[in-house]
């Protein structure tokens, strides 16, 4: 029998009370004296509460579609692009094995010239194609730090002329350590070509990104995306063509 996930997390719940009994029972044939059973029960407390929460914690993220494609950069680069306006910023993106917060790598901005002057929009990592509607709350998450302190303008806008905005236009000033930021928004307009980015050509200051997540609904803590549900890969005019194609050929 195939149980959805939410029927496997409910039975799991179900069965911790019972596991840890059992526990509690074995401790207590084996253990004499008052002085060893104000040790045990605060343990048995402990396990219950941790049971409980890692519970909570994974039931969240049940049913949570994160729209981001390659979040944690499993696949390299795919799915991201670096809009970097050559020659008033020099930069570059890569996927770096030597820091990260889940999987194998994180993605490094490395940012190596700006021209004085530069809009801050000349050099921005960016995903593109999410399909967006109107009305509905999102909230988008991601980790960040940076070789040292900085800002980045978070924003989500359409992903042609004129740009305009969807809902999110804010700041956030990353540190050195890894930590997790999030706004939630309502998006302004049904909109199938969007885009998440990061402006940051104000600064030379190189930095990472990681985890990260666009959902729908108010922000959710803890969130990881290797445990969530995952969007499609994108279909590209080109990759539809080439399958068409190759289709066609096997027909006829």
């Amino acid at each position: 029998m195939n149980l959805g996930k939410e029927e496997i997390l409910e039975k799991r719940f179900l069965l911790l009370p019972l596991v840890i009994g059992k526990a509690y029972c074995l401790l207590v044939r084996r253990t004499k004296g008052e002085q060893v059973m104000r040790i045990v029960h605060p343990c048995i407390i402990a396990l219950v509460v941790l049971g409980i929460s890692s519970f909570v914690n994974t039931a969240s993220s049940a049913g949570v579609t994160n729209l981001i494609v390659n979040p944690y950069f499993a696949e390299g680069i795919a799915g991201w692009t670096l809009e970097c306006h050559d020659p008033f910023v020099k930069a570059d993106i890569k996927a770096d094995p030597n820091t990260k917060v889940i999987g194998n790598y994180s993605l490094f901005v490395d940012i190596r010239e700006i021209q004085p002057g530069s809009e801050i929009w000349r050099c921005q990592p960016k995903q593109t194609g999410l399909a967006l509607q109107g009305g509905k709350k999102y909230t988008w998450s991601f980790w960040a730090k940076a070789a040292k302190e900085r800002q980045l303008q978070c924003q989500v806008l359409v992903d042609v002329w004129d740009w305009r905005l969807l809902g999110l236009d804010t700041s956030v000033t990353i540190s050195t350590e890894w930590k997790e930021y999030f706004n939630t928004f309502v998006c302004t307009e049904d909109y199938s070509n969007a885009r998440i980015t990061w402006l940051c050509a104000h600064v030379v200051v190189d930095f990472w990104l990681d985890n990260v997540i666009l959902y729908e609904g108010d922000y959710v803590e803890g969130l990881m995306a290797e445990q969530l549900i995952k969007k499609p890969s994108m279909v590209t005019p080109r990759s539809l063509l080439t399958s068409t194609w190759g289709r066609a050929k096997s027909e006829y």
